[in-house]
């Protein structure tokens, strides 16, 4: 397939003249001889050649359109093609580099920043027809248009549908995590002693109802009887063995103590209660230590439950 130069030549060799833009315009002034003469004289030289410097010159339209039927392009594409050609080629000669049109001559830049071409020697010419053109580009009608944006509608309300689903099924999720927490403790547990009665309950209602609680002391399988344990301990007594609570958790309401309890220390190794003191809901676990161990015992705690401890002697 013919490239550019080769078709400059070609369309000067045809309409005898054409402009370039930014270069000049280019002239065959003398009769060209035929084909078959210059296949057989393949060095006649270029008489008649005239070339017009003009830096304002604009490529000649007909050779954009014979570009065009020559390649098989669309006008917009071969404009381009040619431009993209003549920037490249000016660029070539404002560096001093001359560029040469085989079967016309070549063109190069003077000191004084004029063109000049000197003529060439002529070419055969087989011209190989208009190549075949590409399809043109389908244009949308106002059916494709409405196709598309009711396509588009039906994609939007689908996904309203399923983020609606999504959200649903997230605040069915949050709901049911929630209740399990409530149900194991994990979110009503609490390290500070609130004093404040249940709904509906009142603080002689908390008092006095205590066989909802299930208290677990005394328990046998709690209890710390020994001859040897004293009952309170005395002042500077470091060695003997003393009755001790740990208090592991206060909480204010009945109701919530007794399920917290049912519902995950009952079913602790260690042997824990529920006990109340001043209206407020304990839940604690006993030991026997010397005063000098509580405070290992206190850490020992602290660390098994991962809360604050607070130990208390057994009077």
């Amino acid at each position: 397939m013919a490239t550019v130069d080769q078709l400059i030549t070609r369309f000067v060799y045809q309409h005898g003249e054409i402009s370039l833009q930014g270069i000049g315009t280019i002239k065959l002034l003398d009769a060209i001889p035929d084909s078959e003469y210059l296949q057989k004289h393949k060095l006649t030289p270029i008489q008649g050649l005239e070339f017009i410097h003009q830096k304002t010159a604009v490529t000649t339209p007909a050779f954009v359109q014979y570009y065009a039927e020559q390649r098989g392009k669309i006008a917009s594409l071969a404009e381009n093609d040619v431009e993209a050609y003549l920037s490249m080629a000016s660029q070539f000669l404002n560096i001093g580099n001359p560029v040469e049109l085989k079967g016309l001559g070549t063109i190069a830049k003077q000191k004084n920043g004029t063109l000049v071409m000197t003529a060439g020697y002529f070419i055969a010419s087989k011209e190989d027809g208009p190549a075949p053109k590409f399809r043109e580009r389908y244009q949308k009608t106002a059916a494709d248009y409405a196709a598309e944006k009711e396509a588009e509608e039906q994609t939007e309300q689908r996904n309203k549908t399923l983020r609606g689903v999504l959200v649903a099924l997230a605040a069915i999720a949050v709901l049911a995590i929630g209740w399990w927490i409530y149900k194991s403790g994990i979110g009503g547990e609490t390290d500070t002693a609130v004093v404040a009665t249940d709904s509906g309950l009142s603080a002689t209602d908390l008092s006095a109802d205590t066989s909802a609680l299930r208290p677990l002391a005394p328990d046998t399988n709690m209890q710390v009887a020994n001859d040897n344990v004293a009952s309170a301990p005395a002042a500077g007594d470091t060695n003997t063995l003393y009755n001790w609570k740990a208090v592991i958790l206060k909480i204010s309401s009945r109701r919530r103590a007794d399920s917290l309890y049912n519902a995950k220390y009952k079913s602790y190794a260690m042997p824990m209660e529920l006990d109340s003191a001043n209206g407020v809901y304990r839940i604690v676990t006993r030991f026997q230590a010397r005063t000098a161990d509580t405070a290992a015992k206190k850490q020992y705690y602290q660390s098994f439950f991962a809360r604050g401890i607070t130990i208390e002697p057994i009077q």
